[in-house]
């Protein structure tokens, strides 16, 4: 099955809406050009308010190495708003509801 992604981003307090603005291009860069790419969101957490989480689903691992570049650059471009780097998770889905 597809490659999923999972990215937690914590941003300095009071900077959740600065990081989220700023991964606007990177959000429009995917939409744009990346097409083995599946679904990439971003959401924020609900119970933090200084917490970003990303989901992203791949064709294949070809799709995420041609996206990694770009989300090297996007993370950087936000490090010094972030208390720590972001914590990836990577995963395999497996199936469900939606999983077409």
């Amino acid at each position: 099955m597809s490659p999923v992604i999972f990215t937690s981003l914590t941003a300095r307090p009071g900077q959740r809406d600065a990081v989220r603005d700023a991964l606007g291009d990177q959000l429009r860069h995917v939409a744009e050009r990346e097409d083995g790419t599946l679904v990439y969101l971003l959401y924020e957490d609900v119970a933090n308010p200084d917490r970003l989480w990303s989901y992203e689903r791949y064709v294949d691992e070809a799709a995420v190495e041609a996206h990694r570049p770009h989300a090297r650059e996007a993370v950087a471009a936000v490090a010094h708003l972030l208390v720590a780097p972001p914590e990836v998770i990577n995963a395999r889905l497996v199936g469900g509801k939606g999983a077409d």
